[in-house]
């Protein structure tokens, strides 16, 4: 049973046509948050790996440019229901790429989950693996990695769930959809928040009886 969630970070995503696609230029990024909201931003280029980072504290936001790649990092840890991120990331997405045409969007999202009981971290791993493994091997860490699609393709879920404790593991969960279409600041968050509340669905179906 769970008896805790805690959200590490999440971010919003977004993936462009390589078509078309043009890095912005510092002072767009600088316009982001001219006010106090700006204070202490922080920016950084490397034109070799082609990535462009803003970070800003006040808003506990990193916006990040890899490639034809951008995405909006929010660590406080805010419930996505309430999370000002989706007005950030379409502001951003409004503010630095006006004609750029997208080809996909989604949400990344690091949780923790602890439970009441100690968790058979060593039986999961057993049940796909034989005792071989262990005559000159000892086990330390557990993870299982898997990818399943909605509506014929709609939506792509990947997860990654690590056995971080005897009462905890930890929940990397990718939200891909490809589409051209970005929803609204309110879809998005009504989407981030229908995201975040699967991932404990997910948890809840594993079978980590001992």
């Amino acid at each position: 049973m769970i008896v805790s969630k805690q959200l590490e970070r999440m971010n919003a995503v977004v993936v462009f046509r390589s078509d078309g696609f043009s890095v912005p230029d510092n002072a767009a990024f600088s316009a982001l948050y001219p006010g106090p909201a700006g204070k202490g931003m922080r920016f950084v280029e490397d034109q070799i790996t082609r990535t462009s980072v803003l970070s800003v504290p006040s808003l506990r936001l990193v916006f990040a440019v890899e490639g034809n790649r951008f995405r909006v990092d929010d660590d406080s840890g805010q419930d996505p229901g309430s999370s000002p991120l989706p007005d950030h990331f379409r502001q951003a997405l409004e503010g630095l790429f006006p004609g750029a045409r997208p080809e996909s969007y989604g949400f990344n999202f690091d949780v923790y989950f602890r439970f009441g009981s100690v968790l058979p971290s060593g039986a999961v791993f057993r049940s796909f693996v034989s005792d071989e493994i262990f005559r000159e091997r000892d086990l330390r860490d557990v993870g299982v990695q898997f990818t399943m699609e909605r509506n014929g393709g709609a939506q792509r879920e990947t997860y990654f769930i690590k056995f971080v404790d005897p009462l905890e593991i930890a929940v990397h969960a990718n939200i891909h959809v490809p589409s051209e279409d970005i929803p609204s600041s309110d879809g998005l968050r009504a989407r981030l928040a229908a995201a975040y509340n699967d991932i404990e669905g997910v948890v809840n179906t594993l079978k980590l009886n001992a």
